[in-house]
């Protein structure tokens, strides 16, 4: 299910007494300045971190926030005292209830590639999602026998880099390498949530280089269907599913000027993880099992109710999600 990028979100609860009611309390969703937040957010409502801006910038704190929702290992900025933080993502929400179409992936003997990566062929690609370190990741897989299946889902079309400064030339270098790269097979545009799972029916696992990311859901989309994941340990958000029944955090670069600086370093660390997950013998129903039994929809929806309680200083409220998914609450009662 996509979220539509609201800035802001309005909210659905199921009460004890078994009723699917609106309730007054708003989500902010993306960084805004204190007086917007004034005006478009009533009292006792909640932020949810969905960008990673967050952590880096303070554009202050309307008095109606009583309560952050980040993803982060640690915090940066500065906050009141009466603002309560919350380790919980929006991606938390992800289930296989609006995954139906999508079947669990089966185990199997023999892989036609070994790892997965999704990315962005740009500068958001570079800055965000780690594609900056796909060429060395490539030259490793290569060195150890892999072969490696790159989705660069967005956007259709490959992007015309004319600056030939900054991020520009980093991504033209970034093209260049994966050019050389015979392991590596590019799939381009954008493709349905079927189309993912074909695609990732022939990997053994999921490699996120990501570091610039608040949470995204391609990580628990992808242990929904039963596959390993390889996290860059440096991903401001999303670090927090990895687990020893599901993958590995690696020691990954930050950003490009990390990587420069220690490329021989990191090029040891790819090598280990690569060769780690290759070892692996994961199940799949067991990834998936294991990532509901914390999260996941109904889990989630609890969780933000019980939030909501604490702020209001009551009990009435069993599950609380975005008005978006208003068909899954009703599933609830």
């Amino acid at each position: 299910m996509n979220i539509p990028p609201d800035k802001y979100k309005s909210l659905m609860a199921v009460s004890h007494k078994n009723k699917l009611i609106k309730i007054p309390n708003k989500i902010m969703r993306k960084q805004r300045w204190a007086e917007e937040q004034d005006k478009k957010l009533t009292s006792n409502s909640v932020c949810i971190v969905c960008n990673y801006s967050y952590y880096y910038k303070d554009r202050g704190w309307s008095k109606n926030v009583k309560a952050i929702c980040h993803p982060f290992k640690e915090y940066k900025q500065p906050f009141r005292d009466d603002i309560k933080l919350h380790l919980f993502s929006e991606s938390d929400y992800c289930d296989s209830m609006w995954m139906e179409d999508i079947p669990l992936i089966p185990k199997k003997l023999e892989y036609k590639y070994d790892f997965f990566c999704y990315t962005i062929d740009s500068s958001q690609g570079v800055k965000c999602k780690g594609s900056y370190s796909l060429p060395l990741i490539s030259e490793v897989a290569m060195e150890l026998g892999m072969k490696g299946l790159i989705l660069d889902y967005y956007p259709k079309q490959i992007p015309v880099c004319n600056s030939g400064i900054g991020l520009d030339v980093i991504v033209q270098e970034v093209r260049r390498g994966l050019k050389k790269a015979d392991n590596i097979k590019i799939h381009r545009g954008w493709v349905s949530q079927s189309r993912i799972n074909q695609l990732i029916q022939d990997c053994k696992f999921v490699i996120f280089p990501n570091t610039k990311d608040a949470s995204p859901r391609t990580i628990p989309e992808t242990l929904l269907r039963g596959k390993s994941i390889m996290v860059n340990q440096n991903i401001l958000g999303g670090w927090k599913y990895v687990n020893n029944v599901n993958g590995i955090l690696y020691d990954g670069s930050f950003d490009v000027e990390d990587l420069n600086s220690k490329e021989q370093y990191y090029r040891e660390k790819i090598k280990e993880a690569l060769i780690w997950m290759s070892k692996r013998k994961d199940n799949p129903i067991d990834i998936k099992n294991n990532f509901l039994s914390k999260y996941g929809f109904i889990n989630t929806a609890k969780r933000m109710a019980s939030i909501i309680n604490e702020i209001e200083g009551h009990d009435q409220y069993k599950y609380v999600a975005y008005t978006d998914f208003k068909n899954y609450l009703k599933a609830l009662m």
